[in-house]
């Protein structure tokens, strides 16, 4: 099951750490196979956002996805288990605003 997602935030100044995100129910239970996301989107062709950056690197957490990360340790499962591609966002030169990645062509 999903890891859940996160609020997609317009404004950057009221961006809070992925950490502050933790997996949501039921998907944190033991017995359950948990999907989080990845990307390895980061190349913004359109035009007009070229000066934009994404707001992660490849290979890194997708901004959209839930971790375990602030879960005791050994006290509770290490989740996700299966990590997909899942976006990415922009953030623009100034970091005031962000969109979502998946405006863009790839």
């Amino acid at each position: 099951m999903s890891a859940g997602n996160i609020v997609s935030e317009v404004d950057y100044t009221r961006l809070r750490s992925q950490d502050e995100y933790p997996i949501e129910d039921p998907a944190q239970a033991w017995n359950a196979l948990t999907v989080g996301g990845y990307t390895d989107l980061i190349d913004i062709q359109d035009e007009g956002y070229t000066d934009w950056s994404p707001m992660a690197d490849a290979g890194e957490l997708s901004p959209h996805s839930r971790t375990s990360v602030t879960w005791p340790q050994g006290l509770s499962p290490f989740k996700p288990e299966l990590v997909m591609e899942a976006g990415n966002r922009a953030v623009n030169p100034g970091q005031t605003e962000m969109l979502t990645m998946g405006h863009f062509h790839f």
